[in-house]
């Protein structure tokens, strides 16, 4: 009797911000059994836009850039969690997931305390090195990417090495873990769908940095 009460109690915890850091595995298994996501969604959302708000400040002191900034976080972020949950979705079930939209959606909401965590580390960054001044703000590399240690001239592998960095890697790796619980596929399938959205990402950054290439070099005609 003690025993089934217990494993009661143990099903009815709902999973947290902190343990996808701590203990992701244990959240991923709560996810599965209850998506409950609306507080870990509203804490995003409010640290999201605190952080943003404050490297706005920090970059352009101004407080209609903050507000665009924080504005563009609250739309944003919803809008990028449900559209990353929807790719993760479909490939769930054309590779025989059973989890439903609610449960992949749900995971996306407590992986972006990672996102979350990235962005503080930058801000931190941008503080430990002083101001950022406007006509600089392209130049902004992420202290924990590939960027940071390989320079480069164009705007196309900037973007393909700040893609790769510490918090997106331990991203992708949380991500195949958690499709594969929450999902419940095999771990091959999980990463697979994992690898295949973290690459289309890249693809999509390296495209936005060739445009902005071609922007620069672009020289208008006498």
């Amino acid at each position: 009797m003690n025993t089934q009460q217990e494993e009661m109690v143990t099903s009815t915890k709902k999973p947290s911000l902190l343990g996808i850091i701590t203990e992701p595995t244990t959240q991923f298994q709560r996810i599965a059994e209850g998506p409950v996501f609306w507080s870990a969604f509203l804490i995003i959302l409010l640290l999201s836009s605190v952080v943003m708000g404050i490297t706005s400040y920090v970059a352009v002191p101004h407080m209609g850039v903050v507000i665009l900034a924080v504005v563009g976080v609250l739309i944003g972020i919803p809008a990028g969690l449900l559209l990353t949950a929807l790719f993760q979705w479909l490939f769930l079930l054309l590779l025989g997931g059973e989890a439903g939209y609610k449960k992949v959606f749900a995971l996306n909401v407590y992986l972006s305390v990672i996102v979350l965590l990235g962005s503080i580390v930058q801000g931190v960054g941008m503080l430990l090195t002083g101001d950022v001044d406007a006509k600089d703000l392209e130049n902004l590399t992420s202290v924990t990417s590939l960027a940071a240690i390989i320079p480069t001239d164009t705007h196309m592998m900037k973007a393909v090495l700040s893609s790769i960095e510490v918090f997106s890697i331990w991203h992708l790796i949380l991500t195949a873990m958690g499709l594969t619980v929450v999902g419940k596929v095999s771990s091959a399938k999980g990463w697979t769908i994992a690898i295949v959205l973290f690459v289309i990402g890249v693809a999509f950054a390296a495209g936005a940095g060739a445009l902005g290439d071609m922007v620069k070099d672009f020289a208008p005609p006498q």
